[in-house]
């Protein structure tokens, strides 16, 4: 996903955005249960988009002029959740979220933003708190293909969860590759004190335990530019598979070393702020 921030750490500048893979043909397509249940991915080192229906919570924040710069996850008929780094410097009438697609072009749903509920203690040096709701100007009519995501109560420290979003699908400084279907990622929940070690001090000093922090199945994937705000899904199953799963948005993109470079990447946990969600979207 396209997009570049920066962040100025104890006098350290760091990059801190996600990544999402494409493939520039249909081929590589997956089925729900191949999301749910395989290892295929393809963000920075993944391989696979996501077909329609599959995510239909998952939203792109666009300009304008209709350039997809963050992700969002749908909560309701007015509301969508997002990383605050996303809103920071900008109007809610200069955002368009679309809906309902799993493509940038064509586009699908257009609803222009309206307001912007940044969390009140957000800090855009280090990312802390780092996220925010944007009222829809329209209605969000839901269909097969436009749903909202529910809000998983509880901490996780661990298990398998799913990354949406359209990103950079490569590391900065190679051939960029254009993402145009909306792309996944299989990844760990790994604890924040494995986080922490995995990370230099700069950046182990900023993950709090309003952080989670995942690590892409397979080598050297991992979230990348444009990704930031993009939804982390927790996948409730029934081992009978007499119903289909349950998904539980737990965590919000935030920040990464860009990309896929074999270290956790960083997103705002839901669990924290489910209260502050609720009593702002009802």
């Amino acid at each position: 996903m396209s997009g570049y921030i920066f962040i100025l750490l104890l006098a350290l500048s760091a990059t801190i955005p996600k990544c999402y893979a494409y493939s520039s043909s249909m081929e590589n397509i997956v089925t729900p249960q191949e999301v749910i249940n395989n290892n295929r991915t393809r963000l920075v080192g993944g391989d696979g988009a996501v077909p329609l229906g599959v995510a239909p919570f998952v939203a792109s924040l666009r300009s304008l002029a209709n350039v997809h710069f963050c992700g969002a996850a749908i909560l309701n008929t007015r509301y969508v959740v997002t990383a605050a780094q996303c809103t920071a410097g900008r109007t809610a009438a200069n955002i368009n979220v679309v809906v309902g697609t799993v493509q940038l072009v064509p586009s699908g749903v257009t609803h222009r933003g309206s307001a912007i509920v940044m969390y009140p203690h957000f800090n855009a040096a280090n990312y802390v708190n780092d996220i925010a709701l944007i009222y829809t100007a329209t209605v969000i009519s839901f269909t097969l293909n436009i749903q909202p995501i529910s809000l998983l109560p509880s901490i996780i420290s661990g298990g398998d969860v799913v990354v949406y979003g359209w990103g950079l699908v490569r590391r900065p400084g190679y051939p960029e590759e254009d993402v145009n279907y909306l792309q996944f990622l299989k990844a760990n929940v790994v604890t924040n004190e494995q986080c922490q070690l995995e990370h230099t001090p700069q950046y182990a000093a900023i993950i709090t335990n309003r952080n989670l922090c995942a690590l892409g199945v397979n080598p050297n994937s991992g979230t990348c530019f444009g990704d930031e705000g993009g939804p982390l899904v927790y996948v409730i199953e029934d081992p009978s598979g007499f119903t289909p799963p349950i998904y539980q948005l737990a965590g919000i993109s935030s920040w990464q070393v860009p990309c896929g470079t074999g270290v956790p990447d960083v997103y705002i946990r839901i669990a924290p702020y489910r209260l502050w969600i609720l009593s702002n979207i009802q």
